[in-house]
């Protein structure tokens, strides 16, 4: 087997190459449709008690603080 390149330009597409130039991966699907999917099904197991891979509201706090303390040139 060949070993295959990807080169990364857009969230959108994957262009692929076995060596020469590259040429255009078929994505099944729209991959913006894929992680909203993938999201809001974290986000029905929450309400429903599950397991889930959400952050919790105070990791979600210290995030934005670090953010907003970066953009204001504290950290």
């Amino acid at each position: 087997m060949l070993p295959c390149f990807f080169e990364l330009l857009t969230f959108k597409s994957l262009p692929l190459s076995g060596g020469s130039s590259f040429a255009p991966f078929a994505i099944d699907e729209d991959p913006r449709t894929s992680a909203l999917l993938r999201q809001l099904s974290e986000v029905d197991a929450w309400l429903k008690g599950q397991a889930h891979k959400l952050a919790t509201a105070e990791e979600a706090l210290a995030v934005q603080e670090l953010v907003e303390a970066m953009l204001a040139g504290q950290a």
